[in-house]
């Protein structure tokens, strides 16, 4: 009888052991901020739309020289669960173009030139449904505001500022290293189809 009771006195000791630094393992780095870079985002998607229309319907000019910054983002998530992060992520993209009359050869004067500046605030929740030592299979919702500055300029310059409802749902992210790590995103929103960047584990 009291070998029964030491022994399961040893197994509890161990168990309790192994739970403490299981959970030690999985705090030990409960931070991260990463930068990273995207391409196909909703403005992109916006802007593009807008020109094929204008070219459509606008009988005078047409859209030209359209171009987008991609992108750029920097993310900061917290650990609150082996599963679950929570945190939130910053977005900054330009996109550009010109209108021309129809009847002009790229030569000539540009009529007008805009540009749209969309500033992103996102909060995120990312659920981790594959974790190995080296690499985390995750998706991602992040939900929050777009603030949209957009210049119209011809002999003089026009604002308009407005508040869009900002997004980014990635049901497949990775993740590979440890406390220096590479990720990658694919989905669609303010951040893109596809992302890649790099982070920092803290």
């Amino acid at each position: 009888m009291k070998k029964i009771t030491l022994l399961g006195l040893m197994n509890l000791i161990f168990l309790s052991f192994l739970f403490c630094g299981h959970t030690k393992a999985q705090s030990f780095f409960l931070n991260k901020l990463s930068f990273s870079y995207g391409g196909g985002t909703v403005p992109e998607f916006i802007g593009t739309t807008e020109g094929i229309l204008e070219n459509l319907f606008e009988g005078g000019t047409k859209t030209t020289n359209t171009s987008a910054t991609g992108a750029l983002c920097i993310q900061y998530d917290r650990t609150i669960s082996p599963q679950w992060s929570i945190g939130v992520s910053f977005i900054y993209e330009v996109i550009t173009k010109d209108a021309q009359p129809i009847s002009s050869g790229p030569d000539l004067t540009v009529i007008t030139e805009y540009t749209a500046t969309y500033s992103t605030i996102l909060f995120n929740a990312s659920y981790f449904y594959l974790i190995k030592p080296n690499m985390e299979l995750y998706a991602r919702l992040g939900v929050g505001m777009c603030f949209n500055k957009e210049e119209v300029s011809l002999q003089e310059t026009s604002t308009d500022n407005n508040i869009l409802m900002g997004y980014q749902i990635s049901p497949i992210g990775i993740i590979v290293g440890k406390k220096l790590f590479f990720k990658a995103e694919a989905g669609f929103g303010y951040a893109g189809i596809a992302f890649a960047g790099a982070g920092y584990r803290f």
